[in-house]
């Protein structure tokens, strides 16, 4: 077989196994919640106090890991394109834990207001505000237990 055959086989195997490396990583999806271990299960109010004392040791505890978190429902807000987002917390506080929930599984009909819940979910970061309250934010969140 001459050189020219060889560097062109090479070539198109080559481009075979970067368009097939393309496609898996174009149709990959995220993991399902429910399949997910959480690393760490905490209060909703006990979370807030770690990011407010020192948000640097918080995040590296918990910034793009899947958490549990319990404690008070806030409210519960749908937006114009029916997401939903729980807010957990004390009540007497502006701050709270704000969980969008998970598009896919719809979990949140049954809770109430002032109810005590467990959410699951992907901690994606802390929005500090004086003046507004303090927001802890988890993403693709399901309701794990409601009492």
């Amino acid at each position: 077989m001459s050189d020219r055959k060889r560097i062109t086989i090479l070539v198109i195997l080559g481009v075979m196994v970067v368009a097939v490396y393309m496609y898996s990583e174009f149709t990959r999806g995220n993991k399902k919640m429910t399949e997910l271990t959480s690393v760490a299960s905490v209060n909703a109010v006990d979370i807030l106090k770690e990011f407010m004392d020192n948000d640097s040791i918080a995040n590296k505890k918990y910034l793009g890991k899947v958490i549990t978190v319990s404690g008070m429902v806030k409210k519960v807000e749908k937006d114009e394109s029916g997401n939903e987002t729980v807010f957990l917390g004390d009540t007497s506080s502006l701050s709270s834990v704000r969980c969008s929930m998970d598009i896919i599984i719809n979990s949140t009909p049954l809770l109430a207001e002032r109810g005590v819940v467990q959410i699951k979910g992907n901690c994606t970061g802390y929005n500090e505000d004086d003046l507004l309250g303090s927001d802890l934010v988890l993403n693709r969140c399901i309701v794990v237990h409601k009492p």
